[in-house]
C-alpha cells in the first residue's frame, strides 16, 4: 500500500516537471527567432540553437528522477535568460552606436544625416560671398 501511495504522489510531480520542461522548450523556440544572422558555415543561428536544444532534450528524455529533471529545467531557464539578456544588451548597444554615428554624421554634413547627392559639396543654405 505504501508503494502505491508513493507512486500516486510522484505522478503529479512528474507531470508538473514534464509541463515545465515543455514550457521551457517552447520558450527556447520562441527566443531563437531573435537570432536571424548566419554563422561561419552559413547556417542560421536560430537553427543551430534549436538543434542544440533538441539534442539536450533528447539526451535527458528518459530521465525519471524529478530532482535531476528540476535541476536541468532550472539550468536551462537560467541559460535562456542569460542569453536573451545578453542579446538585448548587445542589440541596444548596436542601436546606440548607430544613432551616435548618424548624429555625428549629420553634424559633419550640415544636418543632412550624411546623405548628399554625387558631386554636391554645398552646405545647405550657405550664403556665398
Amino acid at each position: 500500500m505504501a508503494k502505491a501511495s508513493r507512486k500516486f504522489q510522484e505522478g503529479p510531480r512528474i507531470l508538473t516537471t514534464r509541463r515545465e520542461a515543455l514550457h521551457l522548450y517552447r520558450e527556447i523556440r520562441r527566443y531563437t527567432n531573435l537570432f536571424v544572422w548566419k554563422d561561419d558555415k552559413g547556417v542560421m543561428w536560430r537553427d543551430v540553437l534549436r538543434a542544440n536544444a533538441r539534442k539536450e532534450y533528447e539526451a535527458a528524455r528518459h530521465e525519471n528522477d524529478p530532482e535531476i529533471i528540476n535541476k536541468l529545467i532550472i539550468t536551462g531557464r537560467d541559460a535562456v535568460h542569460r542569453v536573451v539578456e545578453s542579446f538585448w544588451r548587445r542589440r541596444n548597444q548596436i542601436i546606440q552606436d548607430e544613432a551616435s554615428r548618424q548624429e555625428s554624421s549629420s553634424n559633419v554634413n550640415g544636418g543632412r544625416g550624411g546623405l548628399s547627392a554625387p558631386g554636391y559639396e554645398g552646405g545647405g543654405s550657405q550664403k556665398s560671398s
